[in-house]
């Protein structure tokens, strides 16, 4: 949904969000519609994006007077997951260029200059911070194992940072004036018995159908994303290279290079592991991970394939949602979705 609201605002960026708000009732229930869509996240998401555009059902009354107060108390959640939380799920952005553009999980505390993402041991706290506000009970505590949390922590920052060095920009290089990135986290507890409701995918069925359950007949999966509206993870590459962007075969190459074990983000020699080392991280987790970006829908199951670069370094690192062969074009998105779900471990006491 997120993804969605993303491609309508960069295909239509004067576009403006309708409610179910009806024209003329009472205030109250106007606002108390209004107080329901902004503590959704796509509605959040959507307000955020739009810088407040949002109208009734008819689309003949502005409810900015109701929605822009609503929206800017939740943006000032952003700096702390305790206050960011709602339920067993997190949602925490970077809104377009504005005071909400860097906020404190991320970013280090600045006195001008350029903004600087913070370092490990900043995303460390941020990863135990998540889990923390997810899980529940004594079980869910045990469970939160000092190296989980390191290899949480070296994904978050290296899918974040990535989206900080190219999501603020289009793929010419002009900043946008709108946009929001970030990380969401959710816990769901599934009933393995009823896997067939959860999704009716081949893929996503068989990998929960294939988690460790915790206690006899239920699973304990963490949904995380990462998120941006920027130009898609192939754009930049592609515009570097000179490739032809309606050119399929260029886009997965271009998507691979920046999966690729010497692929850096920031072009500093002394890095370079790039992506490369997000996807050792969910093999030791035993997750899988869904990547949407341009025309391409990618995914890998770790739990069934892990990752090992240095048996086959030609290896396709994901592949295709539907044919899980060669990649068929999808309908274009914008900006780059990471989605990984994986188990929480099982510790026993």
């Amino acid at each position: 949904m997120l993804q969605l609201i993303a491609t309508w605002h960069r295909r239509c960026p004067g576009g403006r969000i309708r409610t179910h708000v009806s024209a003329g009732g009472p205030h109250e229930d106007r606002r108390a519609t209004v107080e329901r869509f902004i503590k959704a996240d796509h509605g959040f998401f959507g307000w955020a994006l739009t810088r407040g555009q949002l109208l009734n059902r008819t689309g003949d009354e502005d409810l900015d007077d109701i929605a822009a107060p609503l929206g800017s108390a939740r943006l000032a959640t952003m700096d702390a997951v305790a206050s960011a939380k709602r339920g067993q799920k997190v949602l925490l952005t970077a809104v377009g260029d504005g005071p909400h553009a860097e906020p404190r999980v991320f970013y280090k505390p600045r006195d001008g200059g350029e903004p600087e993402v913070r370092e490990s041991a900043g995303f460390r706290n941020l990863a135990r911070e998540l889990r923390d506000a997810i899980t529940l009970g004594r079980e869910a505590r045990l469970a939160r194992t000092e190296r989980h949390n390191v290899g949480l922590a070296r994904l978050l920052r290296e899918l974040f940072r990535n989206t900080h060095d190219w999501a603020r920009r289009d793929a010419s290089g002009v900043t946008y004036r709108s946009g929001v990135r970030g990380v969401r986290v959710e816990l769901h507890n599934i009933d393995i018995g009823q896997v067939s409701t959860v999704t009716t995918d081949p893929a996503l069925a068989e990998f929960v159908a294939r988690g460790p359950s915790r206690g006899r007949d239920r699973l304990h999966l963490v949904e995380l994303s990462v998120f941006d509206c920027g130009p898609g993870l192939a754009a930049h590459r592609l515009c570097e290279v000179g490739a032809d962007p309606a050119d399929m075969d260029a886009e997965v190459a271009a998507v691979r290079h920046c999966l690729g074990k010497h692929f850096s983000s920031s072009h500093e020699p002394v890095r370079g592991v790039g992506l490369h080392r997000v996807l050792g991280t969910i093999s030791e987790l035993n997750g899988l991970l869904r990547i949407r970006t341009g025309r391409l829908h990618l995914y890998r199951d770790f739990s069934d394939l892990p990752y090992e670069p240095r048996r086959n370094r030609d290896e396709p690192y994901l592949v295709d949602w539907k044919s899980r062969l060669a990649a068929t074009q999808a309908a274009p998105v914008s900006g780059t979705f990471y989605t990984l779900l994986f188990p929480l471990p099982r510790v026993r006491a």
